[in-house]
């Protein structure tokens, strides 16, 4: 509690006055985007020397899926990785 307001933790609960009036907030928040929370995972990666969970050879693997299943469509073959 302060003089502008107050809150409580567990769950998130915000007083305040408004206009006033008393009010009790209770945000809600929405769940992270998977992109969103790739990025995240990098900005940890960087800040705290962490291995990605994606690392170079992963991409590298889909890159060559990738090639194949284009090289399958083009001659109407299987591909062999």
């Amino acid at each position: 509690m302060g003089t502008e307001g107050g809150a409580e933790f567990d769950p998130l609960r915000i007083y305040k006055d408004a206009h006033g009036v008393p009010v009790d907030l209770r945000p809600q928040f929405r769940e992270a985007s998977g992109h969103e929370m790739e990025m995240r995972h990098l900005v940890e990666c960087l800040r705290e020397g962490k291995e990605p969970m994606s690392t170079a050879q992963h991409g590298l693997d889909i890159m060559k899926i990738l090639d194949s299943i284009y090289e399958s469509m083009e001659t109407g073959k299987g591909v062999n990785l």
